[in-house]
């Protein structure tokens, strides 16, 4: 079930976990704050050096794409990993 959060960014339910992938008060938000910046990687892209990232638990996607975003937007390489064991499904 999708979530539209407090940030007006779009999280889901699992039902099999019974939890949302992201917080309810703003998904986008939260990966911006928790994944790029306290992590380091926004600095890291900011200054335009060369970052790998290594994540467990890829999930819907969105540390990826805000991460990628920030690489692109100021031309710093990135090379990005990410194992997931439960994928989920499209619909």
């Amino acid at each position: 079930m999708r979530i539209v959060t407090a940030d007006n960014s779009a999280t889901r339910f699992s039902e099999r976990y019974q939890q949302t992938y992201h917080s309810q008060h703003g998904a986008l938000a939260e990966s911006r704050y928790v994944f790029l910046e306290a992590s380091g990687v926004a600095a890291r892209l900011e200054n335009q050096t060369p970052t790998s990232v290594l994540e467990i638990g890829f999930g819907l996607g969105l540390n990826f794409l805000i991460t990628a975003d920030a690489a692109e937007s100021r031309g710093t390489p990135l090379n990005y990993f990410a194992f997931e064991h439960d994928l989920i499904n499209r619909a």
